[in-house]
């Protein structure tokens, strides 16, 4: 048997999207007819839409205006939002400078993998949320700290100084609506972008200026001078930050609208979402402040019940051990995060759950530079006060170092099998080098970009998404192609199928159709896995919808149902799809919920060997957004609502 790998491609149209754990070209439906086929409809009949035969429906409307055209690489950019969480307390100068000074790597390996600049946000917040309602613990001062907004840092708004009045994040995206011509993933030979296009962008206060990079191609940002300059400027957050490090609930903060409204603007549901967080202290995410950073001088004993006010209490009541028990010096073994009702401290998994709620996890990646989980060893300071030992040193700093980070570790772990932790998800911050972990994100999220995308219109004959609607199954009205190693003397063309199928061969006879059960406006009504058909002659009747049969495959987190894989077998600079073999692609729609128009498509491909660099070029028909004549007896909009029946058209 030969097995081979399959890939998602993406037939992207400016936008990447946050994934659903929808299954490409699968089947999505309470079937109740007694056919063999899946279908992906879960209406009980079918408006008089057109299909995928080339019939005329002798109705004399010409089709919806609303189409696009545009051809795409693989690497097509997609848009990624970067949220880096920052320790400003104060052992952290060299560790921030040595992430901005990689930064410009960062993004770099981040073009790299994906072939171009992705459209960026990229935001920057502390780790500092105060010590509960206490007020006079040295850098723990303002209630609150710097609250997860981004920008802050000891209490000031340091992205208006940085970037400009009014902004929170830095912006650096290519410009909508306006013509680019690309002779190579990443350069630009001319455009006809304005700054109006720039305007058009702009949301939630930002301040877009057209500029063009070092590969010719324009772009929309809010700053000033380089990127690397900016983030620079951004990432020097200081060293007067507290000391009771809350890394993981400063992050869900600024993610979350409902804490931190002020953040508006920076997440976006299309969006690839990438969280770096930095800090030579475990977390000490606190669920009861009040009682952890308590300074009350009768509390600060070790035989207290909560011990000397120092960071050990975030060891104690946030990490469970084989030994627990302040009083007892030495090595620690077993240690993972506290969940018991004593602990103080949230556990990570309110961190993971969050962030799979706002983010499927195939379009999210989670990195530390923290300290080592191991060794832990528990010994006493000058003032025999119990210390949890650095787990790592800073190769530039004597006595200085980073402790293990077990709290963290446990909710990048989340996310990651062990080789993923080892080679960059997870890595120490002791490190002057953090090269590889930059590496490693860069890959990571080429790979995320690889899955799904947006389209900017909803299609026609699937508007409502993979299902349709009530009164309106899923006939995409696209024509695709693929075409391999272009350019070069190996270019080939090949059309790509849609991987289901109206009639059994795709194209209906009277012999295939059932009788039409029309309603009082000539509609056909079908049963759920069937569709209305108008034939060349004018005959209506009902078709059975086919869809693919093939192998399930693994494509990172979703299972896609795929045809058989054949290899191309035509030598020609043209090849039809039969000659290529019609089991060699087919492309689908998925429902993405997090996108606009309600819908999405994923191009599936057998056989990366075969790819090499890819070009894909489609045209889909499309629909308006609302009904655009209200006269004219058609559903414009393919909401089953025609005319003045529909909301649209209300005086």
């Amino acid at each position: 048997m030969i097995h081979r790998t399959f890939i998602a491609l993406t037939l992207a149209s400016i936008l990447v999207a946050a994934c659903t754990r929808r299954i490409p070209g699968a089947i999505h439906t309470n079937q109740n007819d007694n056919t063999n086929q899946n279908d992906n409809t879960n209406q009980n009949h079918n408006t008089n839409q057109n299909d995928n035969t080339n019939q005329n429906d002798n109705t004399n409307h010409a089709p919806p205006t609303f189409s696009f055209s545009q051809t795409m690489h693989v690497s097509d950019r997609p848009a990624v939002d970067l949220l880096f969480v920052l320790d400003n307390s104060g052992t952290m100068a060299n560790e921030q400078q040595t992430l901005s000074d990689q930064f410009p790597l960062m993004i770099e390996r981040i073009t790299k993998a994906m072939g171009g600049m992705p459209d960026l946000h990229v935001g920057v917040v502390t780790t500092d949320l105060g010590a509960g309602s206490y007020t006079d613990l040295g850098g723990c001062r303002p209630v609150g700290g710097d609250q997860g907004i981004l920008g802050m840092a000891e209490n000031t708004n340091r992205s208006e100084f940085c970037i400009g009045t009014g902004q929170r994040y830095l912006v650096d995206e290519s410009p909508k609506g306006c013509t680019i011509q690309v002779d190579a993933p990443g350069s630009c030979t001319s455009d006809a972008c304005t700054q109006a296009d720039c305007d058009a962008m702009a949301v939630n206060g930002e301040f877009l200026t057209l500029v063009h990079d070092n590969n010719g191609c324009p772009r929309c940002v809010n700053y000033q001078g380089t990127l690397a300059n900016a983030f620079d400027c951004m990432s020097h957050v200081g060293t007067q930050g507290c000391g009771f490090e809350q890394p993981l609930e400063a992050m869900k903060k600024a993610l979350d609208l409902n804490d931190t409204p002020q953040n508006q603007g920076f997440l976006r549901d299309a969006a690839l979402l990438g969280v770096v967080l930095l800090s030579d202290e475990d977390d000490c995410s606190a669920s009861d402040p009040d009682t952890l950073f308590n300074p009350d001088p009768n509390l600060n004993t070790m035989t207290s019940s909560v011990g000397f006010l120092t960071s050990f209490r975030c060891f104690e009541f946030g990490v469970t051990c084989d030994v627990n028990d302040r009083t007892v010096v030495g090595p620690r073994q077993n240690c993972s995060p506290r969940e018991d009702h004593d602990a103080l401290l949230y556990h990570p998994s309110r961190y993971t759950a969050f962030l799979e709620s706002i983010k499927d996890p195939s379009h999210l990646r989670v990195m530390a530079l923290s300290g080592p989980i191991a060794p832990v060893n528990v010994t006493l300071d000058s003032q025999q006060r119990p210390l949890l030992d650095h787990s790592c040193q800073d190769p530039a700093i004597p006595n200085e170092g980073a402790a293990p980070a077990i709290r963290t570790h446990a909710v990048v772990a989340h996310f990651y099998d062990q080789a993923d932790l080892d080679t960059w998800a997870f890595s120490s911050i002791c490190s002057t080098d953090f090269s590889a972990p930059i590496e490693g994100l860069g890959q990571s999220l080429k790979q995320a970009a690889e899955t799904l995308a947006c389209l900017d219109h909803p299609v026609a004959g699937c508007s409502h998404g993979t299902a349709g609607s009530d009164c309106l199954a899923c006939l995409p009205k696209c024509s695709i192609t693929l075409q391999t190693d272009p350019g070069t003397n190996n270019q080939k063309t090949y059309e790509v199928p849609w991987c289901g199928a109206l009639c059994l061969s795709g194209i209906c006879t009277k012999s295939d159709l059932q009788p039409c059960n029309a309603d009082a406006s000539g509609r056909c009504q079908c049963f759920v896995g069937w569709a209305s058909v108008t034939l060349d002659d004018g005959t209506k009747g009902c078709g059975q919808l086919f869809y693919p049969q093939g192998p399930e495959v693994r494509v990172d987190s979703i299972l896609a149902n795929v045809l058989p894989v054949q290899e191309p077998t035509c030598t020609g600079t043209s090849c039809s799809a039969d000659q290529a073999g019609r089991a060699s692609a087919c492309w689908s729609l998925v429902d993405a919920e997090t996108c606009a128009s309600g819908s999405a498509m994923t191009l599936v491909v057998s056989d990366p060997d075969f790819l090499h660099e890819t070009l894909l070029s489609g045209t889909c028909e499309t629909v308006p957004t609302t009904e655009t004549n209200c006269s004219d007896g058609r559903d414009d909009d393919e909401d089953c609502l025609v005319d003045h029946m529909d909301p649209d058209c209300a005086p």
